[in-house]
This record gives C-alpha cells, structure tokens and sequence, in this order.
C-alpha cells in the first residue's frame, strides 16, 4: 500500500506541475523489481497514462524515447509472467498477466518476440474459436492480441476479426473483437471500422468500443475517429435520441478525450459550441476541461528533464 501510495502520489504531483518528470521517471523505473502484482497493476497505469499523454500532446519523438523506456520494464516482467496461465498462478498474479499483456499493443507493437507470439496464438484461435483455440487465447487478453496482429496485418486479419465478431456469442468475447478494430492500421481500414460501428450490427451500447480504442491507438487514430465523429454526428444523434445520455457520452468521450493540445482543445469546444446537444453538455464540458489540462500537462513534460532523463539512459 505504502509503494502504492508512493507511486500515485508522485503522479499527482507530476500533473500539477510541483514535481520534474524526469523525477517522476526516475521513481517508475525504480519499480521495475517490483513483485507485487497490486503495484505493478499501479505501474502499468501510468505507463499507459503517460503514452496516451504524449500521443495526445503531439510529442512523437519524446513517445519514441518514452515508449523504450516502458518497455525496459515491461519485458523482463512478460518474460517472468509468460502468456500462458498456470495451476500455480494465484488470482492477482493470473489479473497482472492480463493486465500486462493487454498495454502490449501500446508499447511492442513492433518487438518481433511479442508480435510473433500473438500471431500464433491468434491463428490458433481463429481456428478453433470454442475449442483448443480457447486454450491459447483467454478472455483477458484477447483486444490486446487482436491489435497486436492487426497493426502489424491488413484486410485479411480485419476481416478475421470481423468474422469473430459474428460468430462468437459471448458478449465479451465480441466487445473484444470490437475494441481489436480499433487497431485498424490504414485510413480504409479505420473509416471501414468506425462505419461497421455504426452499421446496424452492433448494439447502441456496444459500438462505441470501435472508437474508443482508435481513439487510443495512435495519432493516426486519434484524428480519424475525432474526424469520423463530425462528420457523421447527425448518425449518432439519430442512433441515440431515445437511448440513455450516458451512451452518447460515451459516443463524445471515444470521438476527442484523448487530445492534448491547447490547439485541439480550442477546436473541441469551438465544435461543440456550434452544437445542439443539451443532455451532453456537461459531458462535453468535463472533456474540454480535461484536454485543457492535460495539454498544459504535455507541455511541461516537454519543457522538462524527461528527453535528457530519457536520452541518457538509452
């Protein structure tokens, strides 16, 4: 609890702009002995926070250097942990495999050891969905195995996802399928996910998942679902009239949250100003507020130590 609250406090102080990042680096890296599953759960979360951040913030050679760095730590653990669940795992430490394996598609999308193994496994399960294929691929990491295999893949391994996405019956197995298109590695592929989306196929409370990991995936992601969403915010008003206004929320949040840049943040609320849509507004409101602060955030990591931190340490 104590290296927990270490960690989270560290963070916190990061974001309000009374602690260097490239102090704050310097404390994640003195986890990478960690073998508490609990902590290393914290770990993982702001690894991914931060490569969101600078995704967001528009810091590609800063993310390139970041990115090293977080898998300095996340490979040697993958190597202890391994893809595979054993009789000897206990509850936390078959949760952190998972947990471990799912930030993956951020962070080793192009370590041949790591694609190599999602790929097997992934053709093992697209053979045998509901049988031995099972076996090589569990609940828990199945989104990270798909954008695996899909960023490194094209039409062929878009449509193999899509055919698990019809065939499976697991409504958890499908949102999974889902969130897999969200890797989609070309502009076709991405504009044909986010239409599959809303297409009719997919239930209202599911097919925001598409955007949401895009939205996530990468810049290129990150602009086509914002971009997608304009275009096509008459569908969705359409789609969610008489649902739930948290659903259209969710809609909004997966089309900008992860924007951080004072130039995005000034386009959002401009966009949106120019919009009827009264049962968001404070959706809207929460968001706008939020790349605001995460953009002033992104700029003090770039203004900081962290590049010579990040450099140095190679």
């Amino acid at each position: 609890a104590d290296r927990i609250g270490i960690l989270s406090d560290q963070a916190a102080l990061t974001k309000a702009g009374l602690l260097d990042p490239a102090l704050y680096l310097q404390v994640l890296a003195a986890y990478a002995a960690e073998d508490d599953a609990t902590v290393w759960g914290m770990v993982l979360e702001q690894l991914a926070g931060l490569h969101a951040l600078l995704v967001g913030g528009g810091a590609p050679e800063l993310l390139g250097l970041f990115d090293t760095f977080a898998r300095s730590l996340l490979l040697p653990k993958l190597a202890e942990l391994g893809w595979t669940p054993r009789d000897s795992d206990g509850h936390l430490t078959r949760k952190l495999r998972g947990e471990l394996i799912c930030v993956l598609p951020n962070f080793c999308a192009t370590d041949a050891a790591v694609v190599g193994e999602a790929r097997r496994r992934f053709d093992a399960y697209v053979a045998a969905p509901e049988g031995d294929g099972a076996k090589e691929l569990p609940a828990e990491y199945q989104e990270a195995v798909y954008k695996l295999v899909l960023k490194n893949g094209g039409e062929k391994e878009f449509d193999q996802i899509l055919s698990l996405f019809d065939s499976l019956t697991l409504n958890t197995a499908r949102k999974a399928a889902l969130q897999g298109l969200g890797a989609a590695p070309t502009d076709a592929l991405r504009t044909r996910a986010l239409e599959f989306a809303i297409g009719g196929k997919v239930k209202l409370q599911d097919l925001f998942y598409v955007a949401i990991s895009m939205h996530t995936s990468g810049e290129a992601g990150l602009n086509a679902t914002w971009a997608f969403f304009k275009e096509n915010l008459p569908k969705y008003t359409e789609l969610y009239d008489k649902a739930s206004a948290s659903l259209m929320d969710a809609v909004i949040s997966g089309a900008c949250r992860s924007f951080a840049t004072a130039e995005k943040a000034a386009e959002v609320k401009a966009f949106f100003a120019a919009q009827t849509l009264p049962k968001n507004e404070r959706t809207i409101a929460q968001l706008t507020e939020s790349i605001e602060t995460n953009a002033k955030y992104a700029d003090a990591v770039r203004a900081s130590k962290a590049k010579a931190w990040l450099e140095a340490r190679g």
